[in-house]
């Protein structure tokens, strides 16, 4: 294989370089009815990771969202929408989708489309107080049918999280409720006269919130209940979520999310105890949030409002990064930049910069180099230098495996090369 190295004059523009905190930096952009949304109002978000698409219900009709442009959902293109008025949307154990419109209408979600819901003859469906089992299952949901007023709950008000797909342990006017089709009675949950206002699952727990903000964990056989110890990152461990916070959790999300003024947690559990891990430090707080929805690997949120439409948080790959230690008289604009081991960059003036700088890595050029830097697959780094106090300037290698740099070709300073490689043909 044989290199050819072509030179050129040219000047290239100085980028942003890579970001390297542990708390991403989001764009936030804004949806209302101005630029897609069929109204503000949101009666709820859910993520089918099948399609990668985002449901959205509202007051004035549904809104499906690809992360670019809506597809709006409206009695004028889908005729067995009986009203546009959406009072929830659900996911159940087995990760389906169902809204239900306001006069008790069910929709369901198939792939990347609506369909009416036909598993029960919807004209059995007395009030909306039974609506809440399709966010259990539909064998939850059809038993609904058998029984009296004691199991009609209402959602959003009304908590549930689901213990299996016939049971399900539910908050309602700060009293805890257990329910199995199976059983002919409700069973009130004995919670040591506490005021309960929320319910959540991790992957192994259940876990009750309390009218003062203590989490209390659910015991096997749903027995009692004892507190757990709550550990946000960059708050002080306690029993305890701040008196603001806000927690949001419904079935279908994998952890539980915080909100505390413009932060945000995921709550995981780690060794019986509640480990807040910090998400997002720009949450809005004008608008009254209902519905958060975290797409982790996407690195995407997307956040619901009562009266504000939703607001979608797209991480930044990139942050710009500055030298804080030059003078007013030093330019801190940089036209070559190449990326060290520990994550750091080097510039072409020599300058090393970084978020979190340690320990001074092996740095592989040494002085500054022009705007000409190259790495090609062989693990070497191709850079230019004009004359050094050895006398030699040119077009350098670097080999980043054996750390030894060797002068290609001996060339004046201030023309540019470009390198590419190249089958023999001989």
């Amino acid at each position: 294989m044989r290199i050819t190295i072509l030179f050129f004059c040219f000047l290239i523009s100085a980028t942003d370089l890579p970001a390297q905190n542990n708390i991403p930096d989001f764009n936030i952009r804004w949806f209302n009815t101005e630029n897609g949304l069929p109204a503000n109002g949101i009666k709820g978000i859910q993520w089918d990771p099948e399609t990668e698409l985002i449901w959205i219900a509202t007051e004035a009709g549904i809104a499906r969202f690809n992360g670019t442009e809506f597809s709006l959902y409206t009695r004028n293109n889908t005729p067995f929408l009986s009203s546009e008025r959406i009072n929830f949307i659900v996911k159940n154990n087995a990760g389906k989708i169902y809204l239900a419109e306001d006069n008790l209408n069910i929709i369901r979600v198939e792939r990347n489309k609506l369909i009416p819901y036909t598993i029960i003859d919807q004209k059995k469906i007395k009030n909306s107080n039974s609506l809440y089992g399709l966010c259990i299952s539909e064998t939850y949901f059809k038993h609904l049918s058998k029984y009296g007023k004691e199991r009609q709950f209402t959602l959003p008000f009304d908590k549930v999280a689901p213990l299996d797909d016939s049971s399900a342990l539910i908050v309602r006017n700060f009293r805890v409720y257990f329910s199995d089709i199976r059983n002919k009675e409700l069973v009130a949950f004995d919670f040591n006269d506490k005021k309960a206002k929320g319910i959540f699952k991790t992957s192994t727990k259940l876990y009750l919130v309390d009218s003062t903000n203590k989490i209390y964990a659910v015991q096997p056989g749903l027995q009692k209940s004892t507190p757990i110890k709550i550990e946000l990152e960059g708050i002080n461990s306690s029993t305890q979520l701040p008196q603001q916070a806000v927690l949001i959790w419904e079935n279908g999300q994998s952890f539980p999310i915080i909100i505390n003024g413009n932060n945000a947690w995921k709550l995981v559990e780690i060794n019986n105890t509640l480990k807040g891990i910090k998400i997002c430090t720009q949450v809005p707080t004008d608008a009254l949030i209902k519905n958060f929805l975290y797409l982790e690997d996407k690195g995407v949120i997307v956040i619901g409002t009562d009266s504000k439409g939703i607001a979608v948080l797209q991480q930044n790959s990139v942050k710009t990064i500055r030298n804080q230690n030059l003078s007013n008289r030093t330019s801190n604009s940089y036209y070559a930049q190449i990326e060290l081991a520990d994550g750091s960059v080097l510039t072409g003036q020599g300058h090393r910069l970084g978020l979190n700088l340690g320990p001074t890595p092996v740095i592989p050029i040494q002085k500054s180099f022009s705007n000409s830097v190259y790495l090609t697959a062989d693990s070497f780094l191709w850079y230019q230098q004009g004359v050094l106090k050895d006398n030699t300037g040119g077009i350098f290698s670097y080999n980043l495996r054996t750390k030894q740099r060797k002068l290609e070709v001996a060339i004046n300073e201030g023309n540019g090369f470009a390198i590419w490689k190249q089958k023999d043909t001989t």
